[in-house]
């Protein structure tokens, strides 16, 4: 059995934060609505990639912006200035709650 070193898991667990965040905005650019479920587990991933080390908080950001301009052709804030139905922004209340 192959141990996987720290850097994969690593790629993996950042690779799976996209996937689920680039998921999350889908159904919202579709049915205008943010999925409460599904938003709250990309919240926990997110919380737990920067408590643990993985991303900084920059980093996180920069992947944010990023499936948000591959979702919506701009970026979380210009989103959440635009286009938020609800104004309800998917990490919002996350980043708000660290400062």
């Amino acid at each position: 059995m192959e141990t996987l070193s720290l850097s994969k898991i690593q790629i993996s667990s950042i690779d799976q934060f996209r996937t689920q965040l680039t998921s999350v905005y889908r159904i919202y650019k579709r049915d205008k609505v943010m999925p409460k479920e599904r938003r709250e587990y990309c919240i926990g991933y997110h919380d737990a990639l920067l408590n643990l080390g993985v991303l900084t908080e920059q980093q996180m950001a920069q992947i944010v912006d990023e499936v948000n301009e591959e979702i919506f052709g701009m970026t979380l804030a210009q989103r959440q200035y635009e286009l938020d139905f609800f104004h309800e922004p998917l990490l919002a209340e996350s980043a708000s709650s660290k400062g």
